[in-house]
């Protein structure tokens, strides 16, 4: 009942979240071969479509912020946290996808986490866009 409850709020969330986003196209195509691989993907989107609502408005080069948001993620899957603000952003997130990795997805130990997909998730929401 707990992962119905869970799917079934992705699900709701990435639907409001799509309908939101307007005339936004895909910037690169996205292999979901699963649920598994699309709660992941939705998971990361939703998040990057909050990161971007949150702490991108009134950034001139998003692109970049993307990047720097993205560079440090990958470095805080793996290591140490600079004081810069979307570096620490990234060192949470990169924190929580760490956790999830030994917790399962969502603190679900039958769903696997797959970096990969939240991370394309995550920038693809960040950019207001999605894969397919």
């Amino acid at each position: 009942m707990k992962k119905q409850i869970i799917f079934s709020a992705i699900i709701l969330f990435v639907a409001v979240a799509m309908a939101s986003c307007g005339n936004k196209h895909a910037s690169r195509a996205v292999s979901l071969n699963n649920m598994n691989d699309s709660i992941n993907y939705a998971l990361g989107h939703a998040q990057g479509d909050m990161f971007a609502n949150q702490f991108m408005q009134g950034v001139t080069d998003t692109d970049a912020a993307i990047r720097a948001f993205i560079d440090a993620l990958e470095k805080a899957f793996n290591s140490d946290a600079d004081p810069d603000e979307m570096y620490q952003l990234g060192i949470q997130v990169g924190n929580w996808l760490r956790q999830m990795e030994t917790d399962g997805l969502m603190g679900e130990a039958d769903l696997q986490s797959n970096t990969a997909l939240i991370r394309q998730g995550l920038e693809a929401g960040m950019k207001g866009t999605y894969g397919g």
